[in-house]
């Protein structure tokens, strides 16, 4: 069976090991105190709309949010669910979600994801529910006026969740930088200069058909590849998107600190052949678990999904489409949508073929 990394698959007895481990420190915190009510299997009553809801708020993870109808913030994403007939709330992780709540939303956790808010989103997926979860790389340098010039410490790697999103999913994100050829130490000064090209995985997939199809490009600005094995114990994933002229460098130093985009990086970006990931790196995918029927939307960049990036337009005409159909078609999957009711082209496109081809 292809393999979706270049590194070498963790024997079975290791991986029972971590999720043994992972699930113990969760069991431990459960059992300290209840952290939040079991929501309902998350799935909307018939005849009520289904509800998403958008984590947020300064602490404890200060992700970006609906709120924002800036170039960060989520407001369009928001709006992609309302037009597919969803109620749309935004919580802090801190508070218990709503009943009947669909799916969660989480987008760039600046702060460190710890063992508290990893057991709560592990229980609503546990419960049944949905989640969409978009991890920027380790340490990235952000310097903007809604976020004054700081660092992305998730933490995500050295966390539970991770562990438990590969054991029962198959999907394991890694502390990488996807470098491409012509990364530097000045262009990953800031979001805006850290651009690259991903393509649709060539695996059948509803979700990426029409990227597949006509050959469309997403843009990611700075991304983190993850593991993807299609089968594990009580779980399937699937790759979305993937870069093959990229490698995945390990060292956060590669980016500046402090106050100022202007304060230097402590490390050079180069390939490292025995510390860094070579070969096709994904940085996005899916996963399912049909013992409890939730699904694990997992993606390696933020900005894919914001405003002023990945779903930034020219009045309703979307200036990237490719980013625009695989956002729709991965909201429609998370509320659970039939298929033929999915949108189709956005505003002002249209499908041309010549001969055959897209």
């Amino acid at each position: 069976m292809k393999r979706t990394d270049s590194r070498c698959a963790t024997p079975h007895t290791q991986h029972h090991e971590r999720r043994r481990f992972a699930w113990l420190g969760l069991v431990l915190l459960l059992i300290a105190g209840p952290l939040v009510a079991l929501p309902r299997i998350g799935r909307a009553q018939e005849g009520s709309a289904p509800l998403v809801v958008f984590i947020q708020g300064r602490r404890p993870l200060n992700t970006t949010g609906i709120s924002n109808i800036g170039p960060e913030g989520l407001s369009k994403l928001a709006d992609i669910f309302r037009d597919l007939g969803a109620d749309v709330v935004y919580r802090n992780i801190t508070e218990p979600l709503p009943e009947n709540t669909t799916a969660v939303v989480l987008v760039r956790p600046l702060r460190a994801i710890g063992t508290v808010e990893a057991a709560r989103l592990w229980t609503y997926l546990e419960a049944g529910g949905n989640l969409l979860i978009a991890l920027d790389p380790e340490n990235t340098f952000l310097s903007s006026p809604s976020v004054r010039a700081t660092n992305i410490r998730s933490r995500i790697g050295r966390g539970a969740l991770s562990e438990l999103f590969d054991a029962d999913y198959g999907i394991r994100p890694y502390d990488t930088l996807a470098a491409e050829p012509g990364f530097s130490a000045s262009t990953v000064r800031t979001i805006q200069t850290m651009f690259s090209v991903a393509w649709a995985d060539a695996s059948p997939n509803l979700l990426t058909a029409p990227l597949q199809q006509y050959h469309l490009p997403i843009w990611v600005w700075g991304a983190r590849h993850m593991r993807v094995e299609p089968f594990v114990i009580g779980g399937q994933a699937l790759p979305l998107i993937h870069t093959d002229t990229a490698f995945g460098e390990t060292n956060p130093d590669i980016f500046p600190t402090g106050t100022t985009a202007l304060d230097a990086a402590t490390a050079q970006i180069e390939l490292n052949l025995d510390q860094d990931y070579t070969g096709r790196l994904n940085l996005g995918a899916v996963g399912t678990d049909p013992r409890t029927g939730s699904r694990l939307a997992v993606l390696g960049d933020s900005e894919m999904l914001q405003n002023g990036f990945g779903l930034v337009s020219s009045g309703p005409t979307p200036r990237y489409p490719g980013n625009w159909i695989l956002v729709e078609r991965l909201a429609a999957w998370l509320l659970e949508t039939p298929e033929d009711e999915w949108p189709k082209l956005p505003e002002g496109f249209s499908w041309i073929t010549v001969d055959g081809e897209g």
